[in-house]
């Protein structure tokens, strides 16, 4: 998918959204979108406002270009989750402190996960290399309660990140990706099929 529209910044919706006060971060809303695609739903505007009320207590429509914001937000992250070119990345702001950056990916991991429990399949379904990288994902949400600091490094961090990155790709491409690629080659083949005296006649009703 070509990006043709303006995906906002971490800096832009927290700007935003710091007119709802500071309980809730882009990084949880980002994470919250991102489960949402995993499992399987892009959400239009209508189940974009619901899921802000459902999951954060915030109704998008108190501030006029909140929702098209989330919009764009959405787009992009379809955007990145189909890019060749492993585009994703959780979204975290660049400037926070080391503690902070682990915390805030703890929340996005946190959220990550609540959204994609929304939507998706069974996990009875799902590969065993599927069950194992949302175990990593459930064990990062505990990241910032349960990690010993000294013995944790930015560098560490980082691989982390990284590590999540493809597991999310992963799951992307498994549960949404391949499956709708083979539901289109199975399309394709039933349209070849259907013999000539079978299709629909083109009507002459003018238009």
């Amino acid at each position: 998918m070509n990006e043709t529209f303006h995906v906002p910044t971490f800096d832009e919706l927290d700007q935003l959204m710091a007119q709802y006060g500071d309980e809730v971060s882009p990084v949880e809303v980002h994470a919250m979108l991102v489960g949402f695609q995993c499992g399987g739903t892009l959400l239009t505007d209508e189940a974009l406002a619901t899921a802000m009320q459902d999951f954060f207590k915030i109704d998008v429509y108190m501030v006029p270009e909140f929702l098209m914001l989330l919009s764009q937000l959405n787009l992009g992250i379809e955007s990145s989750l189909q890019e060749d070119n492993f585009a994703f990345t959780p979204m975290l702001p660049e400037d926070e402190s080391f503690i902070g950056q682990m915390c805030l990916f703890s929340r996005w991991c946190e959220s990550f996960i609540n959204g994609f429990s929304g939507t998706c399949p069974e996990e009875e379904e799902f590969s065993d290399d599927l069950k194992d990288v949302l175990d990593d994902i459930m064990t990062f949400t505990r990241m910032r309660e349960e990690v010993d600091l000294s013995e944790t490094d930015e560098g560490s961090l980082v691989e982390i990140i990284e590590y999540t990155k493809v597991a999310i790709l992963m799951l992307y491409t498994e549960l949404v990706l391949i499956p709708f690629r083979d539901a289109e080659r199975e399309a394709q083949k039933a349209e070849k099929k259907i013999t000539p005296d079978k299709r629909m006649p083109p009507s002459d009703d003018v238009h």
